[in-house]
């Protein structure tokens, strides 16, 4: 199972590497590419002759959308994780229950990302539900800040 895993990685990073810039496209890597470079005996640590993902968010998004693409799909978690981390840090003394909430979906987000390290991008409706959740969670918990520095209680 290593060599397999470790095999389809290094399909994909040597796809990026031929293809820096915008990727081969969405889809494209596990239909097109992946037995060609998979086949390849400088790359190959096991014969893979069949059509096999990436088995890693990092190397199958560079893969299929280049650069551009993974520093826009790493962006979006991390701009949740930043917001989530000043909120977090905000209210640890005054609203410990936002901060729990915070903290929350911190570790789910970062969970995710640790995880991604051997899993594809097959199950992304769970990514994105959770920043969806999270980010209404932002914004729900400005706001409630912002009124509560507005209107301070007695």
């Amino acid at each position: 199972a290593i060599t397999g895993r470790t095999t389809e990685m290094l399909a994909a990073l040597h796809v990026f590497l031929d293809h820096p810039i915008l990727g081969v496209g969405p889809g494209q890597y596990n239909k097109f590419y992946s037995v060609k470079y998979q086949t390849n005996p400088d790359i190959a640590f096991r014969y893979l002759n069949y059509p096999r993902r990436a088995h890693s968010i990092y190397t199958e998004i560079p893969a299929e959308l280049g650069i551009l693409g993974f520093i826009v799909f790493m962006a979006i978690g991390f701009v949740n994780l930043h917001q989530l981390w000043l909120i977090r840090v905000q209210t640890l003394h005054y609203y410990p229950e936002i901060a729990n909430l915070s903290s929350a979906f911190l570790m789910g987000i970062a969970a995710y990302f640790m995880t991604a390290i051997f899993l594809h991008f097959s199950y992304q409706r769970y990514y994105w539900l959770l920043l969806a959740i999270s980010g209404a969670a932002i914004q729900i918990f400005k706001k409630e800040l912002d009124n509560n520095t507005a209107n301070p209680e007695p």
